[in-house]
């Protein structure tokens, strides 16, 4: 579905898994494949609808835009994600790829805002999401140079105006413990801003998205069940504080002058697709306004 920012005037643009709308509205990159997760593709659509502008035969758990909305990037995970994957840029308008790394990746991956480079968790097994020996590293996008700039435990990379915030952890019994630290793309100025106390359910909180001027980091929430993925968090990028925004709201988006988080109430594990709906919430908390009812996996460019 493709919709205004106020949740009016939505229609159907096509059929698929998940979607990904470019920053300027232009295009929107759909996840799709056959019954039973069979034959995944990559397509790319016209946010007017239409027929796929280009396709692609790849299996990427997300999708993520450059903010000139001229390339993107993901993780090809094949047809066995136990083997080694493709870390992907892709050319939006002849839905070209080329391969800038092989390994074992997270699917999230955030480009540099002068759109030179790309950060991303380089792990060293594909039988664990996360890994207490992953890298955080960043690629030269025109030489495809990698350069570790964080070793011993990584995860979730959001690259900012000023610095790249990602997770770093710890073993927690057979989980680990999240917490939310910020490097510089050289690898200098490492601080870790938050000091979260685990739970038997919360483990601590993600990054997820910077507000352009960089002083609000949204954060999920990483935890034992698909329902504490469903909590937005605030945290401070200077003072480490962490705050619940919204209980039950995944943070799928933030607006980018930082004033509200977008993201959907449900999902198939525990209240089924009909019981999920895409909300807006102010950044200081407060009533979830519904955008689209029934609805889940929003992607905001506004």
């Amino acid at each position: 579905m493709v919709a205004n920012a106020n949740g009016s005037g939505s229609r159907v643009l096509t059929t698929g898994w998940w979607s990904f709308v470019s920053p300027d509205g232009s295009r929107v990159a759909v996840l799709d494949g056959d019954v039973n997760y069979t034959n995944p593709r990559l397509e790319l659509y016209a946010s007017s609808g239409g027929a796929p502008t280009g396709s692609l035969d790849i299996s990427c758990g997300q999708v993520t835009w450059s903010s000139d909305s001229t390339r993107l990037a993901c993780v090809d995970y094949g047809d066995d994600p136990v083997k080694p994957s493709r870390l992907l840029l892709i050319d939006a308008a002849s839905a070209k790829p080329m391969t800038l790394a092989t390994g074992f990746f997270d699917s999230q991956l955030s480009f540099s805002p002068d759109l030179t480079r790309l950060a991303f968790v380089q792990r060293t097994t594909g039988r664990r999401y996360y890994d207490g020996r992953a890298r955080l590293k960043v690629v030269d996008l025109a030489t495809r140079r990698a350069t570790t700039i964080r070793t011993g435990g990584a995860a979730s990379p959001a690259w900012g105006p000023d610095a790249i915030a990602f997770n770093v952890l710890k073993p927690l019994g057979l989980n680990y413990i999240h917490n939310v630290a910020i490097v510089q793309p050289d690898g200098s100025g490492y601080r870790q801003v938050t000091t979260f106390r685990p739970t038997a359910e919360l483990f601590g909180p993600t990054p997820a998205a910077w507000s352009a001027d960089g002083k609000r980091l949204l954060a999920g929430m990483a935890g034992r069940d698909a329902w504490v993925g469903r909590e937005s968090y605030a945290v401070d990028p200077v003072r480490g504080n962490v705050r619940l925004i919204a209980h039950s709201v995944a943070p799928d988006a933030l607006s980018r002058d930082g004033r509200y988080v977008i993201g959907h109430t449900g999902d198939a594990a525990t209240t089924g697709l009909a019981g999920s709906n895409v909300v807006r919430v102010p950044w200081g908390g407060g009533a979830k306004r519904i955008l689209l009812r029934q609805a889940v996996a929003p992607s905001f460019n506004g």
